[in-house]
């Protein structure tokens, strides 16, 4: 914690030197007084929280996290005109640590249930982006997420969130067009365990484009090829329809399909194949603020011949948001399972001013053969107490299915899982 001080303490002189122009900036810049940077925006993030977990297996995690965001946007850089910077830093600190963190950064006792917080500083986002028209280049580390974070995201659910050093375009010149091209040449993900680099000869390409027709139709095309792990390409179809002044309706159709990683480092086509394919169908409806919805979501099983082939994966992906709160099935949605993985959930909640938002969400997960994997129940609440300040509170209950064969951290037991999170978040 003390290390932590002193980086915060750090970065927050840096403004204050930062402001200051080149001492002689009226003979350097031929009579013009021009700032290093200036127009500059800090912003402050605390967030801790409470962590619950049961797995029946391990001695039960007790884990009281801290996050810590500082950072500022930097609205113009050496005087030029669109060029913007941001730099941004995230400590991670345990109150209690009676949790296997499984990082070497943290707690990491195995008798304890998993929480994958390890306390941990680090510089999460320092970019430089430069505007000309309506074509935006980007180039650092940011926190990059695409659609409903599928895919691509950022992990924020935890403590440490996912970010990537990205060389990037994004584009808007055509109404209602946007497109993104990004060479990716750096994770670091929510621990340091998960980071990894690449040069750009051989660096993951992520290429996105969206068309909104309307408020009903919304249309994006993608393909995302990740290196040594597979390519995915896919299109997907979004809108919200108003019926009425109170009552709305949503949907989302998508559908993908994976092959072997046309980016290439330590690929070995003879001991591994990808063909696989994604499906997701979901409908929701907003009636004088309740809230309803279903979806039918499914990741392929294995399609190829190699002994030991994986289904559909999405390993960059804010995985916890899908296949229920427990994270007793993210293994299978970030690495992929043969058999495949189908969660039918539908969800009721309600939303007001004054009231919060409120939701019940129920997940029947089976393979795509239809073996039981299970169900989960999880329920949420979520309110703005001042202007700042947030609360949460959040439960997960997977029950265990009969034909999984995959519980948590221990391949011989199936077991149930329970998960409870009391959470505040302050920002300035």
């Amino acid at each position: 914690m003390k290390k932590a001080r002193l980086l915060l303490s750090g970065l927050l002189a840096v403004p204050t030197l930062a402001f200051m122009p080149f001492g002689n900036s009226s003979t350097a810049y031929g009579g013009e007084n021009v700032s290093f940077i200036d127009n500059v925006t800090p912003y402050l993030v605390f967030r801790p929280r409470y962590e619950f977990v049961d797995d029946n297996v391990h001695k039960n995690a007790n884990a009281l996290t801290i996050r810590t965001v500082i950072g500022v946007h930097i609205g113009s850089v050496f005087g030029v005109k669109g060029l913007k910077a941001q730099i941004e830093a995230t400590n991670v600190s345990a109150l209690v640590d009676n949790y296997n963190s499984t990082s070497a950064a943290g707690n990491n006792d195995p008798k304890y249930a998993v929480v994958i917080d390890p306390p941990t500083t680090r510089i999460t986002q320092a970019n430089l982006t430069y505007t000309t028209g309506k074509t935006t280049f980007i180039v650092g580390r940011k926190m990059v997420t695409l659609d409903n974070h599928r895919f691509i995201g950022n992990v924020g659910w935890r403590q440490m969130p996912q970010t990537f050093g990205v060389i990037a375009v994004v584009d808007n010149s055509i109404k209602n067009l946007n497109l993104l091209g990004a060479f990716v040449y750096e994770r670091l993900g929510i621990k340091d365990e998960l980071n990894a680099e690449w040069p750009l000869s051989k660096a993951p390409i992520l290429l996105h484009a969206s068309y909104t027709v309307s408020k009903a139709l919304k249309i994006t095309a993608y393909d995302y090829m990740l290196t040594d792990i597979h390519d995915t390409y896919g299109l997907r179809l979004t809108g919200i329809k108003p019926i009425s002044k109170d009552i709305k309706i949503s949907y989302v159709l998508e559908g993908a399909k994976q092959t072997d990683p046309s980016r290439k480092d330590k690929w070995d086509s003879t001991t591994q194949d990808v063909d696989s394919y994604y499906y997701n169908i979901g409908i929701g409806g907003y009636v004088s603020g309740f809230i309803l919805g279903a979806h039918l979501e499914a990741l392929g099983e294995y399609k190829g011949n190699m002994p030991g082939g994986k289904g559909f994966s999405t390993p960059l992906a804010t995985a916890h948001k899908f296949q229920g709160w427990s994270d007793v099935l993210l293994p299978l949605e970030i690495k992929g399972n043969p058999n495949g993985l189908r969660d039918l959930y539908v969800a009721v909640g309600y939303k007001a001013k004054n009231f919060g938002k409120g939701l019940i969400r129920f997940h029947r997960y089976r393979s795509i053969g239809g073996s039981d994997y299970g169900n989960e129940w999880e329920f949420l609440y979520v309110r703005k107490l001042t202007k700042r300040l947030g609360f949460l509170a959040k439960a997960a209950l997977y029950k265990a299915g009969d034909d999984l064969g995959f519980p948590v951290n221990n391949p011989t037991v199936n077991e149930d899982v329970s998960k409870y999170w009391l959470q505040l978040v302050y920002k300035y």
